[in-house]
């Protein structure tokens, strides 16, 4: 505590040189930002929380059944503020997404359409020049079939569904033919188990999902492992859960385990956006939201809350 508070003491009393979106009353040049304990005009603080609450209320939500969105007269001003500013801020990529579609529209036709998997590769092979300058991972276009690829997404773009199986305290979720594992792994799935070698994730879940009229979706849960004799984190077995339950593995035709990660991967991006969703908007929305309305325009965490935007 001694070491953080002489920083916060900063903290205490400072100025801001403009005014602030969406605060309850106007701010002046060079507004001084002040603590409750240090603020000379208590009865103006206790105003300003009064507009803050009566202006900032609690709106329904407007993704789903998730945290509760700003209405009211200051709440309102502020969302419409904070549009106009994303607005500004996208203009140059949606111009630049609508000026370079048409050119790859062209280049897909001129090729006669999606032939094959690598076909695909023309809606981004040197297109997006100005909406995307740094372009396409150069790796994503050459690696994308690789197991160590599809195995290594799960530790960098979606790492919160997949956990290592303790060796004593979880049982297998599923069974997997054991000639099968011990040609992919050289040794059992209860060997990988009680060595700590062996990952989990699970999308069975999503099975309860309505789908849209023509579409499929499986909901997959599948095996990882620490290779032992690389230490390569690597797939070993995707379970569909869903039609014949299949399981699919390494060792299946090249076309049938790449359909299997692909239907785990749209699984494991819907999870994505799902935890996305429910553990950073809904946490910080609702704290956000509360914030405004319990702390005077004053109060200098306002001078942070009021650069960001909602």
């Amino acid at each position: 505590m001694n070491k953080i508070f002489p920083a916060f003491c900063v903290l205490g009393v400072f100025a801001v040189a403009h005014a602030l979106p969406g605060s309850s009353r106007a701010n002046p040049p060079n507004v001084s930002y002040v603590l409750p304990q240090l603020d000379s005009n208590p009865a103006q603080r206790a105003a300003d929380l009064r507009a803050n609450r009566a202006g900032y209320l609690y709106g329904p939500p407007l993704l789903g059944n998730n945290s509760f969105f700003p209405t009211g007269t200051l709440g309102s001003q502020r969302v419409a503020a904070d549009i106009a500013v994303f607005t500004a801020n996208a203009s140059y990529i949606t111009k630049s997404i609508e000026e370079e579609s048409g050119s790859v529209e062209q280049i897909v036709t001129a090729a006669g359409g999606f032939k094959n998997l690598s076909s695909y590769e023309l809606l981004y092979k040197d297109q997006w020049r100005l909406s995307n300058p740094g372009r396409v991972a150069p790796g994503a276009f050459t690696n994308y079939t690789q197991d160590l690829f599809f195995s290594m997404e799960r530790l960098s773009i979606g790492p919160f569904s997949t956990r290592r199986l303790h060796p004593s305290k979880d049982a297998l979720p599923f069974t997997v033919d054991a000639a099968t594992v011990q040609k992919i792994t050289g040794k059992s799935l209860e060997q990988l188990h009680e060595s700590g070698r062996l990952f989990f994730a699970d999308h069975s879940y999503q099975a309860k999902y309505a789908l849209q009229p023509g579409r499929f979706a499986a909901a997959c849960n599948a095996y990882f492992y620490i290779d032992p004799k690389s230490d390569d984190f690597l797939p070993l077995a995707i379970r569909t859960n869903v039609g014949s339950d299949l399981i699919y593995t390494p060792l299946d035709t090249k076309d049938d385990w790449l359909f299997a990660k692909m239907m785990f991967n749209n699984n494991d991006y819907f999870f994505g956006q799902i935890y996305h969703l429910a553990n950073s908007h809904a946490v910080a929305e609702i704290v956000y939201l509360a914030a405004l309305r319990t702390l005077s325009t004053r109060h200098p965490v306002r001078a942070f809350l009021d650069r960001g935007k909602f």
